[in-house]
């Protein structure tokens, strides 16, 4: 394995890219979350029992509304990354494919090629430039993939966020999450929705960089192939394996 693969996994600055990926890229560059989803944006909820200390919270209860009859969603997305004068520093593409319960598939295209694989308590990021893919488990992952809402249940988001309806005009609105935990990366996520599908995820990051992912030619509730969101390795590709013991 060459030495300068891994310089990007233990640089300062590429020490956020780990579960960052979906939203983020590195050489310079943060790899600031999204998409989940960054990174932005992972799996749409199975809607389970809710959380026991909380039965009456608005923004929430309208949140899940909007996400309950969601099985699957695939489409494009664009991403661009902002600094903290609010200009754009680096531009992404690509597509993604998502399932509930805790099924996603993220790829961003060239030349920051990289692809993200979920399959229910699993996560793969492989970063197909640097022949290098690292797995762990999808508990690890929700500080620094936001993305991962689009697919989590209920408790799952209640335990992590404080959510509050900030806007609605029509069928249009935006929900800001803010982490219960203020020590992470995520400094707050906003996500809309046209409807009951997604439109939009923006992210401020503890680095003063906003992520803004915006989505397009979603299709909802369609048949989706199951193996989109398994990953084996390619023959010759570094594996990091980071499941914890």
């Amino acid at each position: 394995m060459a030495a300068g693969k891994y310089w990007h996994r233990r640089h300062p600055i590429a020490r956020v890219t780990t579960g960052v990926t979906m939203f983020c890229r590195r050489r310079k560059l943060l790899r600031t979350p999204a998409v989940a989803l960054v990174t932005a944006l992972m799996l749409v909820p199975m809607m389970g029992a809710q959380a026991e200390e909380d039965t009456t919270e608005p923004g929430l209860e309208s949140l899940m509304d909007r996400l309950s009859d969601l099985e699957t969603l695939r489409g494009e997305f664009r991403q661009n990354t902002l600094d903290g004068s609010e200009r754009r520093i680096q531009s992404q593409r690509g597509e993604f494919q998502l399932a509930r319960p805790d099924r996603l598939y993220w790829y961003t295209e060239p030349p920051y090629e990289q692809a993200i694989y979920v399959d229910d308590d699993i996560i793969w990021n492989y970063d197909i430039d640097l022949e290098q893919a690292t797995r762990q488990p999808v508990t690890d992952q929700w500080e620094q993939s936001p993305a991962l809402i689009l697919t989590g249940s209920r408790e799952q988001i209640d335990q992590r966020y404080e959510v509050e309806q900030t806007s609605e005009r029509g069928d249009y609105a935006t929900y800001t999450l803010t982490p219960r935990v203020g020590d992470g990366t995520v400094e707050s996520l906003s996500i809309s929705f046209d409807g009951l599908v997604p439109a939009s995820i923006r992210l401020v990051d503890s680095f003063n960089q906003t992520t803004v992912v915006n989505f397009e030619g979603l299709e909802r509730n369609v048949s989706l192939d199951e193996s989109r969101f398994r990953f084996e390795p390619p023959d010759g590709v570094d594996v990091l394996e980071q499941m914890g013991s």
